[in-house]
């Protein structure tokens, strides 16, 4: 098959080169264009790699501009995370519009960062852009970061891996245990022997409500991208996406005038979207690929031209429920009308609170507890996990076995009476499904005291609540429902040190007796 491309480096306007394939479906004409942007290619790819993936979109008569992100590949500059990924990409948008195969249409895809470059510009309303599909990239930029004040430790993780690709230093800068530091705002000058601001300043404004995630620019321009689009946009994402929980968010903050045309998928995956052998389970038909494999060019053939949508519905989510082995639709993944409350009596879950008592343990940060799975806080998503009670600081609950069937869908919330000998302290749960005496892992939350409470006296009992990124899945007829407590999961999450204050300065950490209150705690699931 012949080969149609043209290999360049597209000048922006501080000078930088950077490195641009064009495929063409034809010598000659005009086409829609279907734009992607990447800081992951290698340096040593060649337009023939690239023109090979984009196959399936020149068949269908699209031409496909692939760029290499700033400072990634064979592109010149330095690359640093969001910074100017909305002034290339629309320096790049120019750039198109004065090919002679530009038709006038123009198309951003991309999934995990190859969705964020174009999330930042698409606040702009470019009046060719006429579609997206933007897959597992959350547009809130506190929460990419952070969850209830703890930092998420993996994606910090990627910003050490993609500065470690372009350090001179030649060093394993990615290894667990660096995130140990103390204080962790540090953490920059001791790994890299420099201050690096693109690092610091994310570790020095650990509250949503800081003026810092407020500001122009990068915040505001990913918060503006989905929620102010007019154009038909497909948002993907899994129940174990590391994005799930801020995607699941955004769709309910399209505006109403535009939700309609606009449509999301839920895979029962992770952050690949599809099973991999890194996987605990198979789920049938639970890959993009066995529902609707073309779904990239029948959504933008469909804006285009009225191609009949495969398995989309516009205006929808279509969900996939965990061990019912189903897709759903619905307008939103919304809480199942009726509860389940089961109390966390003495190390069993039951529907009857038990008599109150209490359970005292030791949480020691430079020894924190870590748990199988980052569920759709790392990249690691589900995972079986180890047996109950596996440390002197892992409490944990197990229910009978439940008569089942039970539709469970929506967030599942906890409520954890607890209490410490510290000013201030973490607590963190996670829930799990027990199929045949094998735990997997379903959801996890965490929090701090001072989160919640703004002065608790050691001693004082204390009323902490946790609320689940949505899931759905099916409890059968002999399953059980586990829950771990514990004060840590690293490093999906940074480390309490039990001071009070702002945990990323803290420069010593100290020991916490805390304590749960059993009979009054309780977890909450919704269903059908």
């Amino acid at each position: 098959m012949t080969q149609i491309y043209r290999e360049t480096r597209v000048r922006m306007a501080d000078g930088v080169l950077l490195y641009t394939v064009a495929a063409l479906p034809r010598a000659t004409g005009s086409f829609p264009i279907v734009f992607i942007r990447s800081p992951y290619d290698p340096p040593e790819i060649t337009p023939e790699l690239i023109l090979a993936d984009a196959r399936p979109l020149l068949d269908q008569g699209y031409a496909v501009v692939r760029q290499h992100c700033r400072g990634s590949g064979r592109s010149k500059g330095v690359f640093i995370p969001y910074v100017s990924e909305r002034q290339d990409g629309l320096e790049t948008l120019q750039w198109i519009r004065r090919q002679d195969f530009y038709q006038g249409e123009i198309y951003p895809v991309g999934g995990s960062y190859l969705a964020a470059v174009h999330l930042l510009y698409l606040d702009a309303r470019p009046e060719d852009v006429k579609g997206a599909i933007l897959e597992m990239h959350d547009s809130d930029y506190y929460r990419i970061f952070y969850r209830n004040g703890f930092f998420r430790i993996s994606l910090f993780g990627w910003f050490t891996y993609m500065y470690q690709l372009r350090s001179k230093l030649r060093k394993d800068f990615v290894v667990p245990d660096s995130y140990r530091i103390l204080p962790l705002c540090d953490y920059s000058l001791a790994v890299f022997n420099e201050r690096v601001p693109s690092f610091d300043d994310l570790l020095r404004h650990p509250q949503p409500e800081d003026p810092f995630w407020q500001a122009d620019g990068i915040c505001t321009n990913l918060a503006g991208a989905v929620r102010d689009a007019t154009i038909p946009i497909l948002l993907t994402t899994s129940f174990y996406d590391i994005f799930a929980d801020g995607i699941l968010d955004l769709w309910t903050r399209i505006s109403s005038g535009n939700r309609g045309n606009c449509a999301m998928l839920v895979t029962p995956y992770d952050h690949t979207n599809q099973h991999h052998e890194g996987s605990p389970l198979k789920f049938k038909r639970g890959e993009l690929a066995d529902v609707c494999p073309n779904y990239v060019a029948n959504w933008l053939n469909h804006i285009r031209c009225g191609e009949p949508l495969e398995f989309i519905q516009k205006g929808k989510i279509a969900y996939y429920v965990l061990f019912r082995n189903e897709w759903r639709f619905a307008e939103y993944l919304t809480e199942g009308p009726y509860r389940l409350t089961l109390y966390l009596n003495d190390r069993e879950l039951a529907e009857k609170a038990g008599a109150t008592s209490e359970i005292t343990y030791t949480y020691n940060p430079y020894a924190p507890a870590g748990f199988r799975g980052g569920i759709c806080n790392d990249f690691d998503g589900m995972q079986v996990q180890d047996p109950p009670n596996s440390r002197y600081d892992i409490i944990s609950f197990v229910s009978s076995p439940l008569s089942g069937p039970l539709l469970v869908r929506g967030k599942m919330n906890a409520e954890l009476h607890v209490r410490s000998d510290c000013t201030d302290t973490c607590f963190y749960i996670r829930v799990s499904i027990v199929k045949n005496e094998v735990a997997y892992a379903l959801r996890d939350d965490i929090t701090s005291l001072s989160q919640q409470i703004d002065e608790y006296r050691p001693g004082d009992e204390a009323v902490l609540c946790f609320s689940c990124t949505p899931i759905a899945f099916e409890l059968h007829p002999g399953d059980r429902i586990r829950i771990d407590v514990s004060s840590s999961c690293f490093p999906v999450f940074s480390i309490h040190t039990n001071n009070k204050g702002p945990q990323n300065e803290q420069k010593t950490a100290r020991i916490a007796h805390n304590t749960l209150i059993c009979g009054k705690s309780r977890l909450i699931l919704y269903h059908d």
